[in-house]
């Protein structure tokens, strides 16, 4: 509809600027529009490697065959898919109320800093804890302190004892609220392309 039509209208100008600017002040002698090489000291650096998995997941997910009749066989990876619709459904809709002009936060990885009735509110997309004892944990505000995990098991599903310093979790989709107190909370969503029952039963105990 019209509005789907402007969002995408918006969008196409915003890459138009971005490719403007990156002509101007990043040129370069010829265009490769192949895979990226990151170097050792790019790949040391989150915000690289978060951008280069997009890239990785943009070239291998959703290669799209703009020929009508085959363009649904072209979506390799629905459930990937609906996460990307999700995050970009629950940003659209925190825009819409809360008050965008948020100053940004320094060393914040977050996809939307914005203002909720003074409370800050920041969207991250596939943010890891990591597990106490592992050295990226070190100096972090928020750890993975799980101490059983919902696996199979010997006698079928259930909860396992788990400690292993190298486990991770990284859910979907997470909303931080701090308020003018400072003690913020967090909102963990986890995008399941399943149907209702499924994901109560199957897909949220192993979460």
């Amino acid at each position: 509809n019209g509005v789907e039509i402007n969002q995408l209208s918006d969008c196409k100008q915003r890459i138009s600027r971005l490719i403007h600017s990156f002509n101007k002040h990043i040129p370069v002698a010829f265009p490769n529009k192949g895979l990226p090489v990151l170097s050792q000291k790019a790949k040391a650096n989150r915000f690289y490697t978060t951008i280069f998995r997009s890239i990785m997941e943009w070239y291998y997910f959703n290669k799209i065959d703009w020929r009508a009749q085959e363009m649904l066989f072209a979506i390799k990876d629905i459930p990937k898919l609906f996460e990307y619709y999700t995050i970009l459904k629950v940003r659209a809709d925190l825009s819409l109320i809360c008050d965008l002009n948020a100053k940004p936060q320094e060393n914040s990885s977050s996809i939307l800093q914005a203002y909720y009735r003074e409370n800050l509110v920041e969207l991250y997309y596939e943010p890891d804890y990591w597990m106490v004892g592992h050295k990226n944990a070190f100096d972090q505000k928020y750890l993975n302190t799980e101490i059983r995990t919902f696996e199979q098991t010997s006698s079928g599903k259930g909860f396992k004892a788990s400690n292993h310093e190298n486990r991770r979790r990284a859910p979907d989709i997470v909303i931080e609220l701090t308020p003018p107190s400072g003690e913020s909370i967090l909102l963990v969503l986890d995008a399941k392309y399943s149907k209702m029952e499924t994901a109560y039963k199957e897909r949220l105990p192993e979460c």
